[in-house]
C-alpha cells in the first residue's frame, strides 16, 4: 500500500511528537516517477497506486520542526553497484549519470527531533 501525501506529513509529525529521537529512513519516488508508476507491468499487475513522490528532501523537512534530511542514498551509488552484476553495473552506472533517472528512486534519512 502507498499513501497519499496527506497521510505521509500525519504519520511523519505523529512520529515526530510521539518518539524523543528518531531516525526515520524510507525509498521515495521523484514526483516523475511517481506520475508514471501505473504503467510499470510489476505495479499493473499488482493494481498498486503511487500516489506520491517527492523531488526534494526540503519538501519534507517543510512538513514541520524538527525534521532535519541527513543524507539521500542513491541506487547508483558506487556502494550499491558493487553488488550487481556487471551487466546491471554498467547499467545502473551510466544511469547514475542522468539526474532524472538518479533521483527517480532514492533513500532519504531524516532525524525527527520533538
Amino acid at each position: 500500500m502507498y499513501l497519499v501525501e496527506d497521510d505521509i506529513i500525519e504519520l511523519v509529525l505523529k512520529m515526530r511528537d510521539r518518539f524523543k529521537d528518531v531516525t526515520l529512513i524510507f525509498d521515495a519516488y521523484s514526483k516523475l516517477t511517481a506520475s508514471k508508476a501505473s504503467h510499470h507491468p510489476s505495479l499493473k499487475e499488482t493494481g498498486a497506486v503511487i500516489n506520491w513522490g517527492v523531488d526534494s528532501p526540503a519538501e519534507i523537512e517543510a512538513f514541520g520542526s524538527g525534521i532535519t534530511h541527513e543524507k539521500t542514498l542513491y541506487l547508483t551509488d558506487e556502494n550499491a553497484l558493487g553488488r550487481l552484476s556487471s551487466g546491471y553495473r554498467a547499467m545502473f552506472a551510466l544511469a547514475g549519470k542522468f539526474k532524472v533517472a538518479r533521483e527517480a528512486h532514492r533513500i532519504f534519512v531524516f532525524e525527527l527531533h520533538a
